[in-house]
């Protein structure tokens, strides 16, 4: 068997081979519309004893993607993407982006100058946690918006991608190509094997309106797969093929809550862009007003309202419970709940004011509750 650090070289050539065949199309702006990123057959679908669904890429926009040899991993921030770069034997770059236009707000180099490359990113409560895998398999480095180092710790596995659902940290390793969900500190809680369906793990990010996993899959057919973890092994619900030129390399995504639906950013390695897919019409949530087995969220008396509306929830065991309230542009406006809430029901009232006490003015506004176990929003209508 190669040891991982040889593994993780061979990997780094290969990935410098295909950089120097891509160079000729590197400013290919290639929508990619076909049932597969290769002439190969689909050898990671024969393995699931159930077929997931081919589905049609849904294509919106494209933004320029930052400067670099290698761009990789990549989570949201509000209105913003941030997004690194890898170069051979140096460090990696990290960049801030607007969502709408590419431009970039901010760029640091990785505090740590010594060569090292990086993988998978995401952001929990602020901080931005980037995965390793040359030359230490695992290390997981947080590091704040600034440039900051703030801490490392290592998972013992060789750890990729990585997703944040609000509660629990999600990574794929490379040695099964299994998910695994874990505290913030790296201890695994879970583990979510691999059936075959999947090759070669890039990025992946959460879908809270799922509930659900996006993964970035580079072997045979460059594709982004939605996943399923309710049960191990894992399950691929639906399939599509990645935007970025044949030879090029599915890199980072992230899941995006937006005014007018769910989307998915995601880059190529060499890829001159950033593509956003849409994956769910409707609003911020398509399930308003649902209800879970220990949660229920709504309904709300009246979805228009002018001076105040009334907002019920239930809980039946004691847990963290955020209420906010956020414009269309997912800007948080008012925080009416953040905290430990005891069981039971309760109905809490909103007054069209933000959090200084200052009127809002008259338009849409989104009622988002979130707690341990489920997530919902709600599209209210203020009149002046």
């Amino acid at each position: 068997m190669i040891p991982t650090y040889r593994a993780n070289k061979i990997r780094l050539i290969i990935f410098s081979l295909i950089f120097i065949f891509a160079s000729a199309n590197a400013f290919v702006h290639n929508y990619k519309t076909g049932t597969g990123a290769s002439n190969m057959p689909l050898k990671h679908r024969t393995a699931s004893t159930v077929k997931p669904r081919y589905s049609s890429l849904r294509l919106i926009d494209s933004i320029p993607a930052p400067p670099g040899e290698m761009r990789m991993g990549l989570t949201e921030e509000g209105d913003y993407l941030w997004i690194f770069t890898n170069t051979t034997e140096s460090y990696s770059v990290f960049y801030k982006i607007k969502k709408n236009d590419g431009l970039i707000i901010r760029q640091f180099n990785f505090p740590d100058t010594t060569p090292r490359y990086n993988i998978g990113l995401t952001m929990i409560n602020g901080y931005l946690y980037t995965s390793e895998f040359y030359p230490i398999p695992g290390n997981i480095h947080i590091l704040d918006t600034l440039g900051n180092f703030v801490r490392t710790f290592n998972t013992g596995y060789d750890t990729r991608g990585l997703a944040w659902d609000g509660t629990y940290l999600w990574a794929t390793e490379a040695d099964s190509q299994s998910i695994l969900k874990m505290d913030t500190i790296g201890n695994v809680i879970a583990t979510y094997k691999n059936d075959g369906s999947i090759q070669w793990f890039m990025d992946i990010t959460y879908d809270d309106n799922d509930s659900t996993i996006w993964a970035n899959d580079d072997a045979f057919a460059l594709d982004i797969n939605e996943i399923s973890v309710d049960s191990s092994p894992f399950l691929i619900i639906q399939y599509f093929d990645h935007p970025s030129p044949q030879s090029d390399i599915p890199e980072g995504i992230t899941y995006c809550d937006e005014s007018d639906g769910g989307y998915l950013y995601t880059n190529g390695v060499y890829s001159q862009f950033i593509w956003k897919i849409k994956v769910h019409d409707g609003g911020i949530s398509e399930k308003n007003g649902a209800y879970h087995h220990k949660c229920r969220f709504g309904p709300v008396l009246s979805t228009i309202f002018t001076d105040q509306i009334f907002i019920s929830y239930k809980i039946v065991e004691q847990q963290s419970v955020r209420l906010n309230i956020y414009e269309t542009n997912g800007t948080e406006v008012c925080a009416i709940v953040d905290g430990i809430v005891n069981p039971g029901e309760y109905k809490v009232v909103w007054n069209g004011k933000d959090d200084n006490n200052r009127r809002l003015p008259a338009g849409i506004y989104f009622i988002r509750f979130e707690s341990a176990e489920y997530k919902s929003t709600i599209k209210v209508i203020k009149m002046k």
